[in-house]
């Protein structure tokens, strides 16, 4: 629909809401509405405090309590804010409470002998672009770290890099639910979420595969390495670019480097050992989400 602007005065711009939406939210003079602006759209919601999403997960008769990992996040992704959970024993209970630390803006309100409630405490919205700064942020870190590690065989370093993959998902799934919430019409932006979930999966994949075979790792395996990730650290500038020239030329600088990766890994494949060859297929698996990525970031 279509609203002329009215200016008040010469300087207020006024804009009349749809009759429907006033009567269907029960809007009344003086009642506060929620804007969002957003390039060259404004988002106008209802404050409603009221307005509380609650929901209730039964893990009593799971036979896998590892699923526990699987259920929480996910009802947290989906935008709820309350969430109650019931379980059977310690063991169940630490899992909750080692899932729940993990959950951005959320925190324990309430406890009992078989129930534990948790809510979003955050009380005013977290940021989402620097959550999501710092997702890129964090993928370059474990890239780069990494090859310092390759190159002083601290296979303890590549360890830890693996677990710091489920600090990067953390700050993946704030951004998800934050998109469930605030803004469920972008799509673009929950796919390139997707993707850089799948890109730190398959960097983890490479640690974890080094560290449990104890591989010894070659000079071209580090080669190879290295040039992914420099690709890696780079993807953050297209998102640092706000101009659509800018990240045009970003995006066509990275696909290069890409290009490069590619021929690099064909002339040195032939050198890795088998065990590096299923290593480095998953560095080329990364690299081959991050060219999805960039496409989107460029469209975003």
């Amino acid at each position: 629909m279509k609203r002329k602007v009215i200016f008040m005065g010469g300087k207020t711009a006024v804009i009349s809401l749809p009759a429907p939406w006033i009567k269907r939210y029960n809007i009344h003079k003086g009642d506060e509405l929620d804007l969002q602006e957003k390039s060259n759209e404004i988002l106008i919601k209802t404050i409603n405090e009221n307005s509380v999403i609650k929901r209730i997960i039964d893990t009593r008769k799971i036979n896998d309590s590892s699923m526990i990992w699987n259920f929480i996040p996910a009802a947290y992704i989906s935008g709820v804010d309350e969430i109650e959970i019931y379980f059977k024993g310690i063991e169940q209970k630490k899992i909750i409470e080692q899932c729940v630390s993990t959950l951005i803006g959320f925190g324990i309100i309430d406890e009992k002998e078989d129930y534990i409630y948790i809510k979003d405490i955050t009380g005013a919205e977290m940021e989402f672009n620097s959550v999501f700064r710092r997702v890129l942020f964090m993928l370059g870190s474990m890239a780069k770290e990494g090859t310092e590690a390759l190159k002083n065989k601290d296979y303890e370093k590549l360890s830890f890099l693996r677990n710091k993959d489920y600090m990067v998902n953390f700050n993946i799934f704030f951004c998800l639910r934050y998109i469930f919430k605030n803004d469920k019409e972008n799509l673009i932006a929950y796919s390139i979420l997707n993707l850089l979930e799948s890109m730190n999966d398959r960097i983890a994949d490479t640690y974890e595969h080094i560290v449990e075979n104890k591989i010894e790792i070659s000079k071209s395996f580090i080669g190879i390495f290295e040039e992914a990730s420099k690709i890696i650290d780079d993807l953050n500038k297209v998102y640092y670019h706000p101009k659509k020239e800018e990240k045009i030329r970003v995006v066509s600088e990275l696909d290069s480097k890409c290009d490069i990766f590619e021929k690099l890994l064909k002339k040195e494949f032939y050198k890795l050992s088998k065990d590096e060859g299923i290593a480095i297929s998953y560095v080329n698996a990364a690299i081959g989400t991050l060219r999805d990525t960039i496409n989107l970031l460029l469209v975003e």
